[in-house]
C-alpha cells in the first residue's frame, strides 16, 4: 500500500518531538545515567522504515534539535546520530533479512556506538581540559 508523503513526514515529524519530549523529562539523578535515548531509537525506527524518504541528513539535523533544546555542545549529538545513521545506511540490505532478535542487536550496538562517541567528545571539548587523562 503506497503512503502519502505528507503522512510520512506528519508522523516523523510528532514522534520526533514525542521523542524529544521523552529525552527532556526530568529525571532523578539516581535514574538520569540509565536514560534511553528516545530520540535516537526514533531516528533509527524512521530510517529503517523509510530509507529513502529519511536519511543522514534527517538524523543530523535531529540531532542537533537536540543539542539546541538541552544546551548542550551543539553537533555533539548530531554527528553521533548521522554516525548512527550511516552505520545503518550501510547495513540496510542486510538488516531487513535479519530476524526481530538480530535487529534488536543491531539496534543496540548502533545506541552503545553513540554512547561511546557522546561520552569520547564530551571528555575531548569539555572545557579546561589540557589533555591529561
Amino acid at each position: 500500500m503506497p503512503e502519502n508523503n505528507h503522512l510520512v513526514y506528519l508522523w516523523s515529524g510528532a514522534s520526533v518531538i514525542l521523542g524529544l519530549l521523552l529525552q527532556i523529562v526530568p529525571l532523578s539523578a539516581a535514574v538520569s545515567a540509565w536514560r534511553q535515548q528516545f530520540l535516537l531509537l526514533v531516528v533509527l525506527y524512521w530510517l529503517f522504515r523509510n530509507p529513502f524518504q529519511h536519511g543522514v541528513t534527517f538524523a543530523w539535523l535531529v540531532g542537533l534539535l537536540l543539542d539546541g533544546v538541552i544546551g548542550e555542545l551543539l553537533g555533539r549529538h548530531a554527528m553521533t546520530f548521522a554516525l548512527c545513521a550511516y552505520s545503518l545506511r550501510l547495513l540496510q540490505q542486510r538488516i531487513h533479512l535479519f530476524g526481530v532478535v538480530h535487529q534488536t542487536v543491531v539496534v543496540a550496538v548502533l545506541v552503545l556506538l553513540s554512547q561511546v562517541m557522546l561520552y569520547s567528545l564530551t571528555l575531548v571539548f569539555r572545557v579546561g581540559w589540557n589533555g591529561d587523562l
